[in-house]
């Protein structure tokens, strides 16, 4: 399950166009235990709404995007989880473990 959850992982990344990388910022990874695996992650980018090369990708619909309110204390110390928390199979998140961590960049 873990190489299946990886290969979703990488796909997704693998399939956004490559100019968008010099807009965005992220890192994307594998948590949780099998069977019940969960790709997540904590994406910046330019601008308010979510880039065109997103809404354009074929996954797109599969995927929840969730704007950070910056006034919201447990969204920004939940922002800050995934960015501090970055060693494989140690770190937790939210109660979920991080199998495998990619930095799009």
């Amino acid at each position: 399950m873990l190489i299946k959850s990886n290969n979703t992982m990488n796909g997704f990344l693998q399939r956004t166009d490559p100019h968008f990388k010099k807009f965005a910022f992220a890192i994307h990874g594998v948590y949780g235990e099998e069977p019940g695996l969960e790709i997540r992650g904590a994406w910046m980018w330019r601008g308010t709404d979510i880039p065109f090369e997103l809404r354009d990708h074929p996954s797109y619909e599969v995927h929840k995007f969730n704007r950070l309110d910056r006034a919201n204390e447990e969204q920004r110390n939940l922002f800050e989880e995934y960015w501090l928390n970055q060693t494989e199979d140690e770190s937790v998140v939210r109660g979920l473990r991080a199998r495998t961590l990619v930095y799009y960049r």
